[in-house]
């Protein structure tokens, strides 16, 4: 009988290597109603001495880790495959791992999980399908933690035997540890490697499937690779002596003997290069074995130079629109990207994933002298609100100071730096969540912010009908050498005075008896900058009347459910009477009324100053028709019917005279009502 058990997976790796595993966002499995299982994980592999006892491995006397985040597959070596996540909160030697499996006398454990999933492939095997990266980021004294890819021996979890001991894991990947020699002396000491490369005539990363039954690594069968790059950030460089290397986990093989073997590395002012022939008997790269190569370089293997010239531009038009992951048309532009998908339009691609961020580094750059980066980019959904972020060599980094919030428009974000070197990297990211990319652009020189306008006051900025002076306040953001001037076409606005910085000063002229209110421009210019307008709003002269528009516009904000109460609306608030009033389920509306039930909600004001000329509501209801009747000063109006859709009752008018207050009454004869705005014009 099988039934499902919830385990916690406590873990010690067995290696010299001080390897971080990979850094996956988890989220922890809970189940209270299931069994709790305890298995411990002893390490007692993999095997990683090397093979003469004279060749030094890389860690020597020191303890691997587990990391935050990291994830461990847990399979029956077919057809299951069952994440288990830690909760550490910071590296350790050993890890707690939850998560559900079947009650089996037939699983495996392996690293790291793979969501790709476990199955046959090519109809002859079975095993997880894990990526074995091209790209990767090792440390500068080991290898990166995301290729090392392990596998434990056969463990049984059943309701009897909650405890697993003496767990092994076997690590799968060859590992190869280059030393670079300068044989001349010439970057000894002084360079950094920035990036490490191996190039076989066979496949050497790739999607991989790990064979749990044997322990064994089946050949890269998607996106197979004869490369493999190491890439390395300021917090992980090593300065080149002749003892210190570079680590890469490639897939288990023999080079074949007389093919060829290409070792190249980029430092800040130098490029390397060197063609090996594979000697006779072939180079064994064994899975859990160090396999150690010395390179030496000699002045024809190095030249010195900067990285390509700028500008460095993709307009991502080279990808199709698919949505899929990867770079593989343009890996010549990038040395590293991961979680890159094409975009679901042509011209765009994804940074990001729901549970990870993005990123995407560039290839070598002459950034030498002072540059600046421009991404157009957009949100991927309304709520991911993401910021761009942009560094140089691991470490100057600039955060946009916005978020991305629209889906629809893109938005250019320029960041500007000062020198790097002569061979730079730009890695473009994101703080949190997606972003959507439609142009990438990275250029000499400096670029100048536009001088743009901002006026504190209000605007339009209402004045009274009597003469009067009056102030505007300004800012100028990026501003110049240059003076803010300002003018005005009509004749009621005079004197106007900028010799003040951050003012404007100008007289307004008394209105005439009876006149009616009246609006002028004074227009704001700044060199280099767009125009402000400033609306000056003048009240009309005593003993005129004047038509005024008052409309109350719903918001998303909630109104608790309750018998009274008010809606603010500025000067002249809505009250409510009746059960039932709250936020519609719609955003910008509010609903009156439950979805069943007959029931009359009411709306009232206050008394709004002089005529009230004409009322209009916006409304839709929910299901079935609604009556709505409209008062004022006590006078009541015909009801209305409002339909499915939003539609405007009224206006109302009356007969030029109507005053008092105002009531708002729905009847709601099987649902609710919901009403987006009421708009009612007066005059005093």
């Amino acid at each position: 009988m099988k039934s499902t058990l919830k385990s916690i997976l406590f873990a010690a790796v067995v290696s010299l290597f001080a390897a971080s595993c990979a850094k996956e966002a988890v989220t922890p499995v809970s189940n209270v109603d299931e069994q709790l299982v305890k298995v411990t994980l002893i390490a007692g592999n993999p095997e990683v001495a090397p093979a003469t006892p004279s060749v030094r491995t890389e860690m020597e006397g020191s303890q691997p880790y587990w990391s935050v985040g990291d994830a461990i597959g847990v399979s029956n070596g077919t057809s299951t495959n069952n994440k288990f996540t830690t909760d550490i909160t910071e590296r350790s030697t050993s890890a707690s791992f939850t998560g559900s499996t079947a009650v089996s006398s037939t699983l495996y454990a392996y690293y790291p999980y793979t969501s790709n999933g476990v199955g046959l492939i090519q109809d002859t095997y079975y095993g997880a399908k894990v990526d074995l990266p091209n790209n990767q980021n090792p440390t500068s004294t080991s290898f990166d933690g995301k290729a090392d890819i392990m596998v434990a021996k056969q463990f049984t979890v059943d309701p009897e035997n909650t405890t697993v001991e003496d767990l092994e894991f076997a690590r799968l990947g060859a590992v190869v540890k280059i030393v670079l020699i300068d044989k001349d002396g010439t970057m000894t000491g002084t360079q950094h490697p920035t990036t490490v490369s191996m190039t076989a005539e066979s496949t050497l990363a790739g999607r991989v499937l790990i064979d749990m039954q044997n322990q064994q690594l089946v050949a890269p069968y998607y996106n197979p690779s004869s490369i493999v790059t190491a890439n390395y950030s300021s917090d992980t460089k090593y300065a080149i002596d002749g003892t210190n290397a570079t680590y890469l986990v490639v897939y288990p093989q023999t080079l074949a003997e007389g093919s060829t073997l290409t070792i190249a590395a980029s430092t800040e002012d130098y490029t390397l290069s060197k063609d090996i022939t594979v000697p006779a008997g072939g180079i064994d790269l064994q899975a859990g074995k160090v396999t150690t190569l010395k390179v030496k370089f000699a002045a024809a293997n190095i030249t010195s130079g900067a990285g390509a010239a700028l500008p460095f531009t993709d307009d991502f038009s080279w990808q199709t629109g698919t949505g899929e992951n990867g770079l593989s048309s343009v890996d010549e532009a990038y040395s590293a990207f991961e979680n890159v998908y094409e975009g679901k339009a042509s011209g765009v691609i994804r940074l990001g994933k729901s549970a990870a961020v993005g990123y995407l580094t560039t290839k070598e750059l002459d950034l030498s002298s002072a540059f600046y980066v421009v991404v157009s980019a957009r949100a991927y959904n309304a709520g991911d609100n993401s910021k761009i972020k942009v560094t140089v060599d691991g470490e100057t980094t600039q955060t946009a100071s916005t978020a991305l919030t629209s889906t629809d428009t893109f938005t250019d974000y320029i960041f500007n730096f000062s020198a790097a070197t002569k061979k730079s990297k730009v890695t473009i990211t994101t703080d949190t969540k997606r972003a959507v990319l439609t142009d990438l652009q990275i250029i000499s020189g400096t670029y100048v912010f536009p001088p743009v306008i901002n006026v504190t006051t209000d605007n339009p900025l209402a004045v009274a009908n009597t003469a009067s002076s009056q102030t505007i306040n300004y800012t100028i953001e990026n501003a110049t050498e240059a003076t803010l001037t300002a003018s005005s076409t009509v004749s009621w606005i005079s004197n106007i005075d900028c010799s003040t910085d951050g003012k404007v000063t100008f007289d307004v002229a008394a209105q005439a008896s009876g006149a009616t209110a009246r609006s002028g421009i004074i227009t704001l210019s700044y060199n280099g900058a767009s125009d402000v307008e400033v609306t000056v709003k003048q009240a009309a002269g005593s003993g005129a009347t004047q038509d005024y528009t008052n409309t109350w516009t719903a918001t998303s904000g909630a109104i608790a459910e309750k018998t009274s109460g008010t809606i603010e609306n500025g000067d002249y608030d809505w009250s409510f009477t009746r059960d039932n009033v709250y936020t519609g389920f719609s955003s910008g509306c509010i609903q009156l009324g439950s979805k069943s039930g007959a029931e009359t909600v009411t709306l009232s004001t206050s008394l709004f100053p002089g005529t009230i000329k004409s009322v209009s509501v916006e409304c839709a209801s929910y299901q079935g028709a609604h009556k709505c009747s409209i008062s004022v000063g006590g006078v009541e109006y015909l009801p209305e019917t409002a339909t499915s859709s939003w539609t405007t009752v009224g206006p109302l008018s009356g007969t030029g005279s109507s005053s008092g207050e105002i009531k708002i009454s729905f009847t709601n004869g099987t649902r609710a009502l919901y009403i987006k705005s009421i708009t009612v014009v007066y005059n005093n």
